[in-house]
């Protein structure tokens, strides 16, 4: 009886040995598990931050490349002024010349018609 007590007895102690090495080998997996995971959601959080950044330089570049086409509009409306406004010079001074060139020839034809 007494060597059954402590078959049994060494028995249930295996069983709580191999049940406690079978939770701690779970209880290990777990952590890689969780390891992993934290990993997985550490590298995505990097990602997400490099994209990001990628996206605010990307608007840099084009707010600088609109600001740029902004002021080459600005500076093309500033010669189209210029050129429309030296036209409309040009265009004065000629009818003031065509204008002094029909006074003086209806005053060489008062002059002479007269004659």
């Amino acid at each position: 009886m007494h060597i059954q007590h402590i078959y049994v007895h060494t028995r249930e102690r295996d069983d709580l040995q191999e049940s406690l090495e079978i939770q701690k080998e779970r209880e290990k997996e777990q952590k890689e598990r969780e390891k992993e995971q934290e990993e997985r959601e550490k590298e995505q959080r990097k990602r997400q931050i490099e994209a990001h950044e990628r996206a605010q330089e990307e608007i840099k570049r084009l707010k600088q490349d609109i600001e740029g086409d902004e002021r080459a509009l600005s500076a093309a409306r500033e010669e189209l002024t210029r050129e429309r406004e030296d036209r409309a010079r040009e265009r004065r001074e000629r009818a003031r010349e065509l204008e002094e060139v029909v006074r003086e020839r209806d005053e060489y034809k008062r002059k002479y018609a007269g004659e």
